[in-house]
């Protein structure tokens, strides 16, 4: 009995001596190398236009690219998410992996509005109120959700996270082709996008307060050679 419980008592102390984390497994290794050859990180973007409106159509639509944590924002040259190029300092690709959409509205209309979003790896191009309604037909898409008038029920929070790989339907290849990933001051080559819309049966006059935050799940590999 006496020995069983020394063991027991060796075994849990082992198990309470182990690195916790990726660094400090990479530590006790015996690496002396800065930063480990990848590295998988959450980093954070939030939306600067705080306003959307498309006024005298029924319907409005803005985009942003999912797998790109360079340059989300096609319209603005927003800059990267903060911290990227912190990390992209240490490597020369980076994979976008996964992401969570965040998008709050406040309907600022005197009639209900409906919103939703799609993430999807082929164009959407949205030119109407129907392209808008089918765009929410598909099944990776997240509402259409009902935000009645100013004043009333006016606001929705709706949240989803996206599996890249999964999106675009090969997790091997989305993970080897480099199109999918890219130099750290470029955007991929492929680019999964995200479709926001809002449509109505009015024309749009004061549009919608938009609260739009993204997380990103991105992978950095092929570590740079560090030199003095």
């Amino acid at each position: 009995m006496k020995t069983r419980n020394n063991k027991t008592k060796r075994n849990r102390k082992q198990r309470n001596n182990r690195p916790t984390s990726g660094i400090d497994r990479f530590v006790a290794a015996g690496r002396t190398d800065v930063v480990p050859y990848s590295s998988t990180k959450w980093l954070n973007y939030v939306d600067s236009t705080l306003v959307r409106n498309n006024a005298g159509s029924n319907y409005l639509v803005f985009y942003m690219r999912l797998n790109s944590a360079y340059d989300p924002d096609p319209l603005l040259l927003s800059g990267s998410l903060s911290g990227f190029s912190e990390w992209a300092a240490f490597y020369q690709y980076y994979r976008v992996e996964k992401v969570q959409i965040s998008w709050g509205v406040v309907n600022k209309e005197a009639f209900p509005v409906k919103v939703g979003f799609l993430a999807t790896a082929a164009p959407v191009p949205i030119s109407g109120q129907l392209a808008a309604i089918n765009t929410l037909e598909n099944g990776e898409a997240q509402g259409p959700a009902t935000v009645s008038q100013a004043g009333g029920q006016d606001r929705a929070m709706l949240i989803r996270t996206y599996d890249l790989a999964k999106i675009w339907g090969n997790t091997a290849q989305y993970r080897a082709d480099d199109n999918w990933g890219a130099v750290t001051n470029t955007n991929p080559g492929f680019l999964v996008q995200g479709a926001f819309v809002a449509y109505a049966s009015n024309n749009f006059v004061n549009g919608l307060d938009s609260d739009l935050r993204l997380r990103f799940q991105v992978k950095f590999y092929a570590r740079k050679q560090l030199l003095s």
